[in-house]
């Protein structure tokens, strides 16, 4: 195996310096490009959970904690996508 096959995308393309949350124009690649971690699953199981069992009322004392760049602007990018807001 080559690292080029490692990767889904080519490792040399250009990339955004800063993650924006509200950035809609680059959808399509940051769904395409999510890697789903056993904590990213939890997090977006936990949030469905609470949704359900809370319909209709804001998201509040909700948080994310862990370490610079390890994805949390990107998976709140995409909870923004799938909730519409």
């Amino acid at each position: 195996m080559t690292i080029d096959e490692l990767f889904h995308s080519d490792p040399t393309r250009q990339l955004e310096e800063v993650q924006k949350v509200n950035a809609r124009e680059r959808a399509e690649t940051d769904v395409r490009e999510f890697y789903e971690t056993d904590s990213a699953e939890r997090v977006l199981t936990e949030l469905g959970e609470t949704i359900k069992t809370h319909p209709g009322e804001a998201a509040r004392f909700l948080y994310i904690h862990a370490t610079f760049g390890s994805g949390k602007t990107h998976l709140l990018k995409l909870v923004g996508l799938l909730a519409d807001d």
